[in-house]
C-alpha cells in the first residue's frame, strides 16, 4: 500500500508538470518543442548564478532571461502563424535543437548545484517518503492553475 501511495504522489507531481505545459500550449496555440529546452535553460542560470546572487536572485534573473529567450521566439513564431500550423511547430524543432546543443556543450559531463534551499530533502508522511521537490512543484502547479481558472481572462504568454 505504501508503495501504491508513493507512485501515485510521485506521478502527481510529474503530472502537475505536464499541467503547466498544456496551459503555455493552451494560451500560444503551437506545439512548442522547445518548452524543455527553455526549462533547461532557466536551470542552467539558476546554477550559474546561485553562487553570486543567492537562490532566490539567480532564479529571479533566470526567470527574466528565460522570459526574454521566450519572447523572442515568440515574436517570430506570430510572424509565421499565417505560414500554415507546420511551420511554427518546425521553427520550434530548430530552437530546441539549437538551445539544447549549446546548453549541452556548456555542461558537458558535470552534475551542477542549484543552490536550492530544500537540497535532496525528503519528507515522510503517511508512511511515505517524498522528496520537497516534488511536493514545491506540485504546490506551485496548484496555485497557478487555481489563479488561471479564478482569472480566465488572464493570459500566458509564450
Amino acid at each position: 500500500m505504501t508503495t501504491l501511495l508513493q507512485t501515485l504522489f510521485n506521478g502527481l507531481a510529474v503530472g502537475s508538470v505536464y499541467a503547466l505545459i498544456a496551459l503555455v500550449h493552451k494560451a500560444s496555440h503551437v506545439v512548442n518543442f522547445a518548452h524543455g529546452s527553455l526549462l533547461l535553460l532557466g536551470g542552467y542560470l539558476v546554477t550559474v548564478l546561485h553562487e553570486d546572487l543567492g537562490f532566490v536572485g539567480a532564479v529571479a534573473v533566470a526567470a527574466a532571461g528565460t522570459a526574454a529567450a521566450a519572447m523572442l521566439e515568440a515574436l517570430v513564431l506570430r510572424r509565421l502563424r499565417q505560414s500554415g500550423s507546420a511551420v511554427p511547430t518546425i521553427l520550434t524543432i530548430g530552437v530546441d535543437i539549437l538551445l539544447l546543443t549549446e546548453l549541452a556543450r556548456r555542461i558537458g559531463g558535470d552534475v551542477l548545484r542549484s543552490g536550492d534551499p530544500w537540497g535532496a530533502e525528503v519528507v515522510t508522511f503517511a508512511g511515505i517518503t517524498v522528496p520537497q521537490t516534488r511536493i514545491a512543484c506540485l504546490v506551485v502547479t496548484l496555485l497557478l492553475v487555481e489563479r488561471i481558472a479564478a482569472d480566465p481572462l488572464s493570459r500566458i504568454t509564450a
